[in-house]
C-alpha cells in the first residue's frame, strides 16, 4: 500500500525470560518434564541421535537458562526476578519516531500496547484500562514514571518502582531491596541500607496483597 514509514509496527519477543522446564541436567521432552518424567543422564543419551528430529522435543537445562538471561537472575517459573519477566521489544514507525536505533531503557508493559495503539489512530483510551499509552512518554531514558508496578509470582512478591525493587521473603523472614539504576542485574540487596524505601514499598505491596485477596474471593 506504500505506507510503511506511516505504519507503526511493535514487535514482543516471546512472553517470559528464557524458560527452565528442561530441569537441573536437561530433557529430551519437555511434555515429559510437565507429566514428571525425568530419567537420568545415561538414559537419556541413549537417545542422543534422535534429540532435534520430530521425536524429540529437547530442552537445556536450568543453568543454560539462567545464562541466557544474563545479565538477569533466574528464568521462567519466577516472576519476582527481571530473569523471569523481562523481554525485548523493537518498535518501528519512521514517520514519527526520528532516532532509528535508539535503546529505550524504561520499563513497560504489554498492557500499554493497546492504549498505545488507540492514541496513535486517535481514539480515546477507555478508563477501565490500566496501561498507558508510550507516546505520553518523552523520548529520554530518564523519563518521570510514578506509577508502581505490581508484580505476583508463584513462590515470592514483588513490587517496583521506577528505580526500587523490592522482593518479599517470607519464608527467611526478610525482605530484598535492589536500586535498578544502579543494579538492573539485582545483585545487591540494599535493604539495610534503605531502610524507609524498603518499609514503604513492604507496606504498598501488603496492601496490594491484601486487595488481591479480597478480589479473588469476592469473584
Amino acid at each position: 500500500m506504500g505506507k510503511l514509514d506511516n505504519t507503526l509496527i511493535i514487535y514482543q519477543n516471546g512472553d517470559n525470560g528464557t524458560s527452565a522446564e528442561g530441569g537441573p541436567e536437561g530433557t529430551f521432552s519437555e511434555v515429559a518434564f510437565f507429566n514428571g518424567v525425568a530419567p537420568p543422564v545415561p538414559v537419556q543419551m541413549k537417545f542422543y541421535d534422535a534429540w532435534g528430529t520430530e521425536f524429540a522435543y529437547n530442552h537445556m537445562s536450568a543453568g543454560w537458562s539462567w545464562a541466557f538471561d544474563t545479565p538477569f537472575t533466574w528464568f521462567k517459573q519466577n516472576a519476582s526476578r527481571l530473569g523471569g519477566i523481562c523481554q525485548n521489544m523493537a518498535v518501528s514507525w519512521p514517520a514519527r519516531i526520528k532516532d532509528k536505533g535508539a535503546l529505550r531503557e524504561q520499563f513497560m508493559h504489554v498492557i500499554d500496547v493497546a492504549p498505545t495503539i488507540l492514541t496513535v489512530a486517535g481514539l480515546p483510551v477507555p478508563g477501565v484500562m490500566e496501561g498507558r499509552s508510550l507516546l505520553s512518554r518523552p523520548p529520554v531514558a530518564s523519563w518521570p514514571d510514578q506509577r508502581v508496578f505490581s508484580q505476583y509470582g508463584s513462590h515470592l512478591y514483588s513490587i517496583r518502582t521506577p528505580r526500587w525493587k523490592l522482593i518479599d521473603r517470607p519464608a527467611v523472614g526478610r525482605s530484598q531491596l535492589f536500586d535498578l539504576r544502579r543494579d538492573p542485574g539485582e545483585t545487591r540487596d540494599v535493604a539495610a541500607e534503605q531502610p524507609e524505601v524498603a518499609r514503604k514499598l513492604h507496606d504498598e505491596l501488603m496492601a496490594w496483597r491484601q486487595a488481591s485477596c479480597e478480589t479473588t474471593w469476592a469473584a
